[in-house]
């Protein structure tokens, strides 16, 4: 039974995934995000992006930037207790791993998502993108992995 609803959230985690895909391809079609902003200058990369973050969640970035960094929060949430579920229903370790790793890559892609709004780099796009195919990828694999139990 546990598997069974280990299965359902994984899957629920892959669609509000793609979920995240349209509203990323929404912004970047539809969206121009202002180049001057909190965040758009200093040095220090974490307190620039604190600042774009804070600058975003107050309701400045417009309305899909802002669903859009709720919902890579709400992947990051999501991901976790994705990890968490599977450590306590003591499902096998290589699939532990995998869902620890789609956590790895999703945080990867939200910091990636930052770092564009903070220097504004297409590269910083692409790596964000690269990190959220991989996250789905192994929720995939982990689904049919899952369906075997």
């Amino acid at each position: 039974m546990e598997v069974k609803k280990l299965k359902i959230s994984a899957i629920g985690l892959l669609l509000a995934f793609c979920l995240q895909f349209i509203l990323g391809m929404t912004l970047n079609l539809f969206v121009t995000v202002p180049t001057v902003h909190p965040g758009d200058v200093g040095s220090n990369y974490f307190i620039r992006s604190i600042h774009s973050l804070w600058w975003i969640l107050s309701l400045h970035g417009g309305i899909v930037l802002i669903f859009h960094v709720y919902m890579g929060i709400l992947l990051i949430t999501g991901s976790i207790a994705l990890f968490v579920r599977c450590l306590i229903a003591q499902i096998r370790k290589s699939l532990s791993f995998m869902f620890l790793f789609v956590i790895l890559f999703t945080i990867g892609a939200f910091f990636n998502g930052l770092s564009f709004i903070d220097y504004g780099h297409n590269i910083s796009s692409f790596i964000m993108v690269l990190c959220w195919f991989s996250a789905v990828i192994l929720i995939t694999l982990g689904i049919i992995k899952l369906s075997s139990y």
